[in-house]
């Protein structure tokens, strides 16, 4: 960091709390309507919203309290390994129930995985964080421009990239799994049902609904792609890269707000909410269900880019 100078410094701070504002924002965004809008049964038990909360909570120890003195800085970078180990989890979570309910014909409102989704996410941060804290591995000071985090070192690379790569494989095999399944979906409905308008629309709803169950895991992909070609950089270069460093702190800081964005256009908030200001003058029931497993759906819907009701006669399929 030496090598850069105070203006770059600057730069680079203002930038992260820009970013780390904006994270917040749609996070707390995302909460609030998840919270408010759905379905009761599925209300907390979505990865999504676990994700969401994460999102959150990162941008909070991001903000240099660690300048505060020692103990700020080892909780500074506590949270900072605990809610970003989280976040990875979660989104594999998600890539996980995308699986089992393309796959394995799962309910999307089972619970089935639930318990082992949050003693995962959890568990796994609290004993990365138990272990640092134990044999002393967190570090005591910030850099100028960075926050509070694992020393340099062996520790942070088994107890942060290594989970970080290997869930980036899971979510790359799962979406190579889901994608492939959509497509197998897509074929069957153009096979068995003919190449007529019905059917062709059955087909391109599907494939819609597989391009945006992915959308989780693309972002987790390259948010984190980003962030790390500068840790690799910075590993075998002798001096900082200013151009690196500032997609460093977007990657790291928007991924919150790219998460959320997701959300926003997969859930349809905005046109949501907008029926649900009128329920009785639509015949609008007002709930949230994941556009891509919806077991409401519906020809008639205006959110007709749902996944089709695989119980439908007319467009029955089995995977």
């Amino acid at each position: 960091m030496a090598n850069l100078s105070q203006s770059q410094i600057d730069q680079l701070y203002l930038v992260m709390v820009i970013c780390g504002g904006i994270s917040f924002a749609f996070s707390f965004i995302v909460l609030l309507a998840h919270i408010f809008l759905r379905k009761s049964q599925r209300r907390f038990n979505d990865p999504v919203l676990w994700l969401s909360f994460c999102c959150l909570m990162m941008p909070v120890f991001t903000l240099k309290i660690g300048n505060w003195g020692t103990e700020w800085c080892v909780g500074e970078a506590a949270g900072n390994q605990f809610f970003n180990v989280a976040s990875f989890l979660w989104v594999t979570c998600i890539a996980h129930q995308l699986y089992q309910v393309l796959c394995c014909d799962l309910p999307i409102v089972s619970n089935k995985y639930l318990p082992a989704y949050h003693l995962l996410c959890w568990g796994i941060p609290l004993i990365t964080v138990a272990l640092l804290l134990f044999f002393g591995h967190f570090e005591t000071e910030t850099e100028d421009v960075g926050w509070c985090w694992i020393e340099s070192g062996p520790w942070r690379f088994t107890l942060f990239y290594i989970p970080m790569f290997i869930l980036m494989l899971i979510n790359c095999v799962a979406y190579v799994f889901i994608i492939w399944t959509v497509y197998g979906k897509y074929k069957r409905a153009l096979d068995v049902q003919g190449r007529g308008p019905e059917s062709q629309n059955f087909a391109k709803q599907t494939i819609v609904w597989g391009l945006k169950a992915s959308l989780y895991p693309v972002v987790f992909l390259g948010v984190r792609t980003g962030s790390t070609i500068n840790r690799i950089y910075e590993i075998f270069g002798s001096n900082p890269n200013f151009g690196l460093k500032v997609i460093h702190v977007l990657c790291s800081g928007l991924q919150g707000f790219f998460y959320a964005l997701v959300y926003i256009y997969n859930e349809r908030v905005l046109a949501r909410l907008r029926r649900s200001c009128e329920p009785a003058a639509h015949g609008f029931e007002s709930d949230y269900s994941y556009p891509y497993a919806s077991s409401n759906y519906s020809e008639e819907s205006e959110f007709d880019d749902s996944f089709p009701n695989e119980g439908q006669d007319q467009y029955e399929l089995r995977t």
